[in-house]
């Protein structure tokens, strides 16, 4: 029997478990909680306390490399052990938004596959497909691509409108899904823009950051997501998870907020 792919992947946990969140773990040592050390150590405390605290109503954990490289080797180190602190039946999401010429890709592509274990990655289509073509290798494993990001000035790149670039990158993404495993990053700030690129792309799984700290309407998100296709969401809060609280019951607050915002998805589904 064939492997399934990515996307297919995605939607059987969408489905079968009911789970939509995916849990950013931006771990900075500046804001652990009460009785974590601000080193490397007490990072790996707390990401494996925040995995086990939420893994109930996780679909997906997304780690951004950034804030583990930033930790110098033993972050590196951390970062290839993810893999292994996961529940069955969840996906590890590589924030890297990779984007490079072939050759170049193609060493990131087997770092993130091979060395961190990712099942997908987040990557950067500004040099065209074949800068995302050795993220796509392998069925199983997906790339999400940056469509229309949730960050203020992302207008300025990607424009607005029927007749925007975002659109334009995901009526491409969606050419270049020959293998089932390409999504797309459209971030929650912006509910109509959410609407036009699944519309633009009714078949391609959509990671949506923007979420909480940056302040996407959830509700008006998956009203135009209900509307246009059935295609596998990630539904990514990072900080109002991980920060829920920061006294040393930190890991109960986690687990609320992964719960609440779970459910809130599946009652609006």
């Amino acid at each position: 029997m064939p492997e399934k792919t990515f996307a297919e992947r995605l939607q059987q946990i969408n489905r079968n478990r009911q789970a939509y969140v995916s849990v950013g773990l931006d771990i900075d040592p500046g804001r652990m909680p009460d009785g974590i050390a601000a080193d490397v150590d007490g990072a790996e405390t707390f990401v494996r306390t925040i995995i086990d605290a939420t893994a109930d109503h996780a679909a997906a954990y997304k780690p951004n490399v950034a804030f583990f490289f930033s930790l110098g080797l033993a972050g590196f180190d951390l970062l290839s052990r993810l893999h292994t602190f996961l529940p069955p039946d969840t996906l590890l999401v590589g924030d890297g938004k990779w984007g490079d010429i072939g050759n170049t890709a193609e060493r990131y592509a087997s770092m993130a596959f091979a060395e961190f274990h990712f099942d997908a990655v987040t990557v950067n289509p500004y040099m065209g497909v074949d800068a995302i073509e050795p993220f796509l290798a392998e069925p199983s494993r997906g790339a999400f691509v940056l469509c229309r990001t949730s960050n203020p000035s992302s207008h300025e790149v990607q424009g607005d409108g029927e007749d925007a670039v975002f659109l334009r990158v995901a009526a491409l993404v969606a050419t270049w899904n020959r293998h089932g495993n390409c999504g797309l990053v459209v971030g929650a700030t912006r509910p109509g823009d959410l609407g036009l690129v699944r519309e633009t792309a009714p078949d391609l799984p959509l990671l949506i950051p923007g979420i909480g700290a940056q302040g996407g309407d959830l509700e008006a998100c998956l009203a135009e997501l209900t509307r246009r296709s059935p295609a596998g969401i990630l539904i990514n809060s990072s900080r109002g998870i991980l920060y829920a609280d920061q006294s040393a019951d930190y890991s109960r607050h986690s687990r609320q907020a992964a719960a609440q915002l779970n459910q809130a998805i599946q009652r609006l589904i």
